[in-house]
């Protein structure tokens, strides 16, 4: 069963290409960086599993019925000073077992940034895609212990960044 990117307690798994389609509109719209991702899974060259709180359970059921090339997402980075780091998810044990590589995203996204995840998925297919803060990159990279990359920003310049209220 699909469910909401933002159910809580729960793996958001799209798998209908209606509600991919829909996802892809609103990143468009939005100009979400996360969009050549969303695309590729609505295309069929993919399958996106987004895990967005430390308490979800590993899907092992929803990935146990996935053929294609699978990229969990983890939402480690919901604002300034609210990352966690890997001790604090429930899935994290289960997650590093599964994974085969890892990009480790604690910097602001580009288009290619994502766009890198389906080639990384054509070759790895059991990819994650870690997003978190500058401060946490670090020790999700040690945690997982995967190849793959760790994108971070340049020195001196953590993110997320506290947004400048006018």
């Amino acid at each position: 069963m699909a469910r909401a990117m933002n159910e809580p307690l729960s793996a958001a798994v799209l798998s209908r290409r209606a509600e991919l389609e829909a996802a892809c509109d609103r990143m468009a719209r939005a100009g979400s960086p996360c969009l050549p991702l969303a695309r590729a899974a609505a295309d069929g060259l993919l399958s996106l599993v987004g895990l967005n709180d430390p308490a979800v359970s590993w899907p092992a059921a929803a990935l146990g019925r996935m053929v294609r090339p699978v990229v969990v997402i983890v939402g480690d980075d919901p604002g300034p000073g609210l990352s966690r780091g890997p001790l604090a998810w429930k899935a994290a044990e289960r997650l590093r077992r599964w994974c085969a590589w890892a990009c480790i995203h604690g910097a602001g996204g580009e288009p290619g940034d994502y766009a890198g995840m389906m080639a990384a998925a054509a070759l790895w297919h059991r990819v994650v895609l870690v997003e978190t803060s500058s401060a946490h990159a670090p020790a999700w990279r040690r945690y997982l212990g995967a190849p793959g990359v760790t994108i971070l920003p340049p020195p001196g310049m953590p993110h997320p960044v506290r947004p400048v209220l006018q």
